[in-house]
């Protein structure tokens, strides 16, 4: 039986919640504390306000507040940036304690060499593209999220570690397309956003 997980309010780290559910659709969760965070840093474990689907061992937040929102297109914002600047861990993990504490648990995960640091930022962006895309219409996806991860994974390891210009026989994606990212809706609706 899947449980909720909690989040501490101050350092960000991840815990059990309690809270577990079976086949459940339509749970909404508002406000929800469920103690003090293990470490000692005075923070407040809190589940993610917004409403989930619990089937079997699968827990999937079918909508978000629009803080929550807001927060996932801020670190969208910081990680574009950071690779765009082709910044290290190190600023990476500045700019997102600063901006988006609440997401602070994140930087802790970071890889330290440059090439897995910006393959994850990219693995990343497509998830969190994913995710905004659906918060912000509220309505339910479809889409294989495995295969969605798996895909883009195997997209930014297949990446080449420079950058290099597209040849002269690629297609450029079209605005009106079907997204490369696998979410099945237009490029124009879906990654061209965060470019």
């Amino acid at each position: 039986m899947p449980i909720l997980p909690a989040f501490c309010d101050q350092c960000g780290s991840i815990y059990s919640s309690g809270f577990s559910f079976e086949n459940c659709h339509d749970v909404t969760m508002s406000n929800v504390s469920c103690g003090s965070c293990p470490k000692k840093c005075n923070g407040t474990l809190r589940v993610p306000d917004g409403v989930y689907d619990i089937t079997g061992n699968v827990i999937k937040l079918v909508k978000g507040t629009l803080k929550t929102v807001h927060q996932f297109k801020q670190l969208a914002s910081i990680l574009s940036k950071a690779q765009r600047l082709n910044q290290s861990k190190e600023q990476v993990d500045e700019a997102i304690n600063k901006e988006v504490p609440e997401l602070n648990s994140l930087a802790s995960v970071l890889p330290k060499t440059r090439i897995e640091l910006y393959a994850f930022i990219t693995v990343i962006l497509m998830a969190l593209t994913f995710i905004i895309t659906n918060m912000e219409l509220e309505e339910e996806s479809e889409i294989d999220v495995e295969k969605l991860i798996e895909q883009s994974i195997e997209r930014a390891i297949s990446a080449p570690t420079e950058q290099s210009l597209p040849s002269s026989t690629e297609k450029k994606q079209g605005r009106n397309e079907i997204c490369n990212c696998g979410s099945g809706k237009k490029y124009k609706k879906c990654c061209l956003q965060f470019i």
